[in-house]
C-alpha cells in the first residue's frame, strides 16, 4: 500500500515537487527563448498557481492584466492539494479526458479517460463536480 506520511511530510514533498516543476518550466522556456520570463501568480482558486510566460520582465508592483478583449492565458497550472493517492486525483475530475496523470514514471488513467481518448468525445458528469472547484 505504500508508506504513510504525516501531513507535514506530505506538504514538504509537495513543495519540493512544485519547486522542481517551476525550475523545469524555467529551463524549458530558456531553451526556446532566453528573453522570455516565467512568472508564478495566484490561480483562480486558493489551491492553484498559474505559471505565465511573458516576453518582458515585470515592473515591480505591476499587475498582470489582459489587454482589452484578450485573455491572459497561463501556460501551466499547478494544483496545490494534498491527496492520498494518484487514484484519488484522477477520479476527482468531472471531464473524462482530464482523468489522466503522469507521476514521473507511469501514466495513470481512468476507464472513462481511455474511452474518451479512444472514441474522440467527452462526457461531463455533474455528480463528479466538487464544491471546492466552484
Amino acid at each position: 500500500m505504500g508508506v504513510r506520511r504525516t501531513t507535514a511530510e506530505r506538504r514538504e514533498v509537495a513543495w519540493l515537487l512544485v519547486r522542481e516543476t517551476l525550475e523545469a518550466v524555467r529551463r524549458q522556456v530558456a531553451v526556446y527563448d532566453r528573453s522570455l520570463k516565467v512568472y508564478v501568480i495566484a490561480g483562480p482558486k486558493l489551491h492553484t498557481l498559474d505559471v505565465v510566460v511573458l516576453d518582458r520582465p515585470l515592473v515591480p508592483g505591476e499587475w498582470l492584466e489582459a489587454p482589452r478583449g484578450k485573455n491572459l492565458v497561463a501556460q501551466l497550472q499547478l494544483v496545490l492539494r494534498l491527496y492520498e493517492s494518484p487514484a484519488q486525483v484522477i477520479h476527482g475530475f468531472d471531464v473524462d479526458v482530464c482523468a489522466v496523470l503522469y507521476d514521473g514514471a507511469e501514466v495513470w488513467a481512468t476507464g472513462r479517460a481511455l474511452r474518451a481518448l479512444h472514441c474522440g468525445f467527452m462526457l461531463m458528469e455533474p455528480v463528479r463536480q466538487s464544491p471546492s472547484y466552484e
